[in-house]
């Protein structure tokens, strides 16, 4: 009985097996990656309109206090802009662009691997809103997020789907 399979056939076949399950797996990758980075586009442009709508509802409060020279409000509004550690850098600057307020805060450590934060690239950029009142600029507000909570909600949807 020569019905035997030849050694050469069985390597063809599970050589086709391997690159088709190594094509298959190599798509799923691609494609978690591509809906990853699509939900962190989302989550850091949510995350820079509600930076926008912070800094609209600040700066009538940071004119009234730079109109009347109260450094001291603008820095307890500054402070409670930054309250839950939002954001990375919250600076207030007066007209010539001198320093008034610094509210910037280190973020808190996160476990997210930083090859993974490399990977999403997360970017918000810095908001410089004006503020002025009746026509005359009194300085500007500088908001720069923290990304920590985009980090990590994307690393704990990859980790755990």
């Amino acid at each position: 009985m020569a019905a035997l399979i030849s050694p050469r056939r069985v390597s063809v076949r599970l050589l086709t097996l391997l690159a088709i399950v190594g094509a298959a797996t190599l798509v799923s990758v691609w494609s978690s990656y591509f809906a990853l980075r699509a939900e962190v586009s989302r989550s850091a442009a949510d995350q820079a309109q509600e930076m926008r709508r912070l800094a609209n509802v600040a700066a009538p409060l940071l004119a009234s206090a730079l109109i009347v020279g109260d450094l001291e409000t603008a820095r307890q509004t500054m402070e409670g802009l930054n309250l839950n550690l939002a954001f990375r850098q919250a600076r207030l600057r007066d007209s010539t662009g001198r320093l008034l307020v610094d509210a910037s805060r280190t973020p808190l450590e996160s476990d997210v691997p930083r090859w993974f934060v490399g990977l999403l690239g997360v970017s918000v950029p810095l908001l410089v809103a004006p503020i002025e009142a009746g026509g005359r600029r009194y300085g500007s507000l500088e908001l720069e997020p923290s990304t920590n909570l985009i980090e990590e909600k994307s690393w704990r949807e990859a980790k755990y789907g």
